[in-house]
């Protein structure tokens, strides 16, 4: 049983929806950069920040995999499996796709929903406003120091004068 499908079915069985999403706002995934089955698994036990992306990747995969299935379900598939099945036979008994045939599918199913429209459209439009505005606000500020420190020259604080006691 590969990695990505076990851990896949572990992120869907337990309702972490949320994954989705974070693969919204994943710029490597809009740009179209999606791991093969055996760089998925790597990334799986990989760095925090790998691992999370292919979490839900994984998941991803595992949904595919169900819409795959003419019952639109994995229970053919973990009868299959239950039966001692190899699991690239069991893929292509179920969705009839064999298993590199299915990663291609699942691969371009992936770019095809996740683009950099939907990065855009998930958040990442705020991010480049965001970092616009910092760039102008430095780029101001910049521009008017000289003209600030000429500003400041000559300038003398005066004290107010005491105010007079309050008449009786």
């Amino acid at each position: 049983m590969p990695l990505w499908f076990d851990e896949g079915y572990a992120a869907l069985a337990a309702g972490e929806w949320e994954r989705l999403g974070g693969l919204e706002l994943n710029l490597a995934v809009a740009k179209g950069a999606v791991p093969d089955f055996s760089d998925l698994d790597a990334a799986l036990r990989g760095t925090s920040q790998a691992a999370d992306a292919a979490y839900a990747l994984s998941m991803s995969a595992v949904l595919e995999l169900a819409r795959r299935n003419p019952t639109g379900r994995l229970d053919p598939l973990f009868t299959l499996l239950s039966r001692d099945e190899d699991f690239g036979a069991a893929v292509l008994a179920t969705t009839g796709l064999s298993l590199s045939r299915f990663e291609d599918t699942w691969r371009r199913s992936v770019r095809t929903r996740y683009t950099l429209v939907t990065w855009l459209a998930a958040g990442g439009l705020w991010v480049i406003v965001a970092v616009v505005t910092i760039v102008l606000v430095w780029w101001r500020r910049r521009a008017d120091r000289g003209r600030r420190a000429a500003l400041d020259a000559g300038w003398e604080v005066v004290e107010d004068p005491p105010e007079p006691p309050p008449a009786a």
